[in-house]
């Protein structure tokens, strides 16, 4: 028997607009639903299509949806920093960790030198 497609919710529709947003209208985005939620208004206006679009259909959630959205766009948050993360690593190449930690280690070596 086959299954049947889960049907897709508001906060789906929400997410599929901010995704890709860049992360600072992301954070103006989540920052401005969580004031208007607090002050209990809808009369906001943004400068995208897509943040009015996903604005419009937050204001449609209940208390417990909109929790489940803020924790879901800390998830998309999450998953555009390593997807940004990952980008670059194909078209850079990484540093291994211990390489990393060496460097910090020299830097504050330096620092510390520098001081005395």
């Amino acid at each position: 028997m086959a299954q049947s497609k889960p049907e897709r919710t508001l906060i789906d529709e929400i997410i599929k607009l901010v995704y890709p947003l860049t992360p600072q209208e992301h954070d103006e985005l989540v920052e401005q639903m969580k004031r208007q939620w607090a002050e209990g208004t809808d009369n906001v206006t943004f400068n995208r299509k897509e943040n009015q679009q996903a604005f419009s259909l937050a204001v449609q959630l209940t208390p417990e949806e909109q929790e489940e959205l803020l924790d879901e766009l800390k998830l998309v948050w999450l998953r555009r920093a390593l997807d940004e993360g990952e980008d670059s690593l194909r078209q850079h190449g990484g540093i291994p960790a211990d390489e990393v930690f060496d460097r910090l280690q020299a830097k504050y070596e330096r620092m510390k030198a520098e001081k005395q």
